[in-house]
């Protein structure tokens, strides 16, 4: 089941109302929300990649952020490629408003591309730094053994191919 925000809104609609280029430095910056028929303007903060043209949003709320994404993007055995953990900043400053709490900007994490996003706070965005560089070491080890492995097989099967069959 997709994520959703606690307004009902899919959390992947970021997608579609967000645009811009990477790299884009653009100061200040605003966004214009139609709020129930009032135009509303909001500074964008700098690493917001930028959302395209007017949005038009039920509640202030509904107004958030993203930073451009990282993503790490692996092979697939039918052909092509798949992102398997993408990152980017997130932010509904307006949430307050509905939660009466602060409402921070963070790691939003969507491990599979199947927007099931995890919100992880800056202690939560280390520690799972720390565990993906571990498995990045367990992961070197194994091409390791793998080039072990292969080395060996190259090895029997030239070898086999120079033996004489009588």
């Amino acid at each position: 089941m997709a994520a959703t925000h606690s307004t009902g809104a899919p959390v992947c609609e970021r997608y579609a109302l967000l645009g811009g280029t990477t790299g884009q430095q653009i100061t200040p910056r605003t966004v214009t929300a139609v709020l129930r028929g009032t135009a509303v303007t909001v500074q964008e903060p700098a690493w917001c990649k930028g959302h395209r043209g007017v949005e038009t949003l039920t509640d202030l709320v509904d107004l958030s952020h993203a930073s451009e994404s990282i993503a790490v993007t692996v092979p697939m055995y039918s052909g092509g490629t798949e992102q398997i953990l993408e990152a980017w900043i997130a932010h509904w400053p307006f949430e307050r408003a509905r939660t009466g709490g602060a409402c921070l900007p963070y790691l939003a994490l969507d491990a599979g591309g199947g927007c099931d996003i995890v919100n992880l706070g800056p202690a939560a965005a280390h520690a799972l730094a720390d565990q993906l560089e571990a498995y990045v070491a367990q992961l070197r080890a194994k091409v390791g053994e793998l080039e072990v492995l292969v080395a060996d097989q190259t090895a029997r099967a030239g070898d086999a191919d120079g033996e004489v069959q009588s």
